[in-house]
């Protein structure tokens, strides 16, 4: 009787503890989501260059060249974010938000600073231009370590919903900041930009980004999985390539493995080790043809959107409907939120029905009737605005798919290596789409004017952009097809 007694109070006690464990689990995967959100809220701070780039370009008295060049490294900041991807996967968020609030910290101090000394700064636009690259890559720091760790904690079943919140949250803050900024910091200065509050703007946002890295650091913590379930999200065509590259090397290559395994053991650091064993990890994902297509797929699409998004003004210049501006870059953020919103009830509700990538594919369709638009009735009023509702939504909803698509094909503990290479190589056409549109923009314009007026000045453009998207929705087909032959 004893015996039974004591072996059920063990029974309950294990049970007990067994339920305490997993809420604490589940405590840290909501606190570390809600400090991910807040992440994503100033990182969309980023994303409004536009609004005080008059400011800067007045006060110092810079060429339009040097101002867009500024946004340009800001952007390759945050896009080179292939070292940001491998300091999560190697040390976690902790260290990589650390990183994170370091650089972008650095980057607003200094950029402030600049507006204390305005002479000085004046004949040195490159050096704020290292500082928008240093506060771009600070910022990649934190988007990998609030990205990855969201991943982590979601399973493959709620991760399109986890996505579709925390990537809403980085349209909140573009739509809040950039409300913020017209309100409070212009001051009545429309005309005369160089007098603006902008440097109490940067002050702000210094002070808000580093509480949120710092938020990151002390919360932000991914939940133990089990090696099994981290084994099951990779796809049967990277382990059979596995298998195939294995087979297949260089008999020269093994036969030197072989003999000198020893040595290279006792004279080798284990970080040469660590090094090595990542770069064949990655080599071996990086030749599947599942990892290929998400790569071109990633690096054309969305940079469609991302070039009409900071040539919006210009567009609606050419059109004579530049007294629309305010309109369109409000509406922006706000059909990016209501895009986010719909894709997680759709993914939800039709989760059995629908594929990720059947999914991908009908929001890509949104950049074909986007383009088609722009090349057709690029100076009517009507289709603009459908154009920058649809360009918005598509562009929104791709990125939060992109990551979704990739976390269900890879090991989430080289996820973040393979997102910050993707990522990298996305700049070449981020930077390929807007010179094309600047050439064809400047081709059209008279001479001795600055505007250019028609729809000849847009329309080139956006036919070429138009050629790389079929492509991409060619590849988009194919990796149906594979999904679907799969399941």
């Amino acid at each position: 009787m004893l015996r039974k007694v004591s072996f059920d109070f063990g029974l309950d006690k294990g049970r007990m503890a067994k339920i305490f464990s997993e809420s604490h689990l589940r405590c840290i995967t909501i606190t570390s989501f809600i400090v991910a959100c807040m992440a994503k809220f100033w990182i969309g701070s980023v994303f409004i260059f536009n609004v005080y780039s008059l400011a800067l370009k007045h006060t110092f008295n810079y060429t339009q060249g040097d101002v867009d060049m500024m946004a340009s490294m800001q952007h390759f900041g945050f896009h080179f974010a292939l070292p940001a991807g491998i300091v999560q996967d190697t040390f976690g968020p902790t260290i990589t938000s650390g990183i994170g609030s370091i650089l972008t910290s650095t980057g607003y101090l200094l950029l402030w600073s600049s507006t204390k000394n305005i002479e000085f700064y004046t004949s040195k636009p490159g050096l704020l231009k290292l500082y928008f690259f240093m506060i771009g890559l600070g910022v990649s720091f934190t988007y990998m370590a609030a990205l990855t760790t969201t991943i982590s904690n979601f399973t493959s079943k709620h991760r399109v919903q986890a996505l579709a919140i925390l990537e809403s949250f980085l349209g909140v803050g573009a739509f809040v900041f950039s409300l913020l900024y017209a309100v409070v910091f212009t001051n009545g200065h429309i005309y005369d930009e160089q007098n603006q509050n902008w440097s109490d703007f940067i002050m702000m946002l210094t002070i808000g980004s580093s509480i949120a890295n710092c938020c990151c650091v002390a919360f932000l913590r991914i939940v133990p999985q089990s090696d099994d379930s981290d084994g099951e999200i990779e796809t049967t065509d990277e382990n059979e390539l596995k298998d195939i590259f294995d087979e297949t090397r260089d008999a020269s290559e093994s036969t030197e493995l072989f003999h000198h395994e020893n040595a290279e053991r006792s004279n080798k650091p284990p970080i040469y080790k660590l090094i090595k064993e990542s770069w064949l990890d990655f080599k071996r994902t990086f030749i599947t043809k599942n990892f290929q297509i998400m790569l071109w797929l990633s690096s054309i699409i969305p940079q469609v959107g991302f070039v009409y998004l900071i040539n919006i003004t210009a567009i609606l210049k050419s059109a004579g409907l530049q007294s629309y501006n305010g309109i369109f870059t409000i509406l922006c953020p706000i059909a990016e939120m209501l895009a986010r919103a719909i894709l997680a009830v759709i993914a939800q509700l039709l989760k059995a029905k629908l594929k990720k990538p059947i999914l991908f594919l009908i929001t890509n369709m949104g950049f074909v009737v986007g383009q088609g638009l722009l090349i057709s009735l690029g100076t009517n009023l009507a289709a603009l605005h459908t154009v920058n509702i649809v360009m918005s939504m598509a562009r929104s909803c791709s990125f939060v798919l992109i990551v979704a698509i990739l976390s269900d094909m890879f090991c989430q503990k080289k996820f973040g290596r393979i997102w910050g290479f993707i990522l990298l190589v996305s700049t070449i056409f981020s930077f390929l789409y807007p010179m094309i549109f600047g050439l064809v923009y400047d081709a059209h314009t008279k001479i001795g004017d600055v505007d250019c007026s028609g729809l000849a000045c847009t329309q080139l453009t956006f036919i070429f952009t138009s050629v790389f998207t079929f492509a991409a929705l060619i590849l988009n087909v194919v990796l149906i097809i594979d999904t679907l032959r799969i399941t």
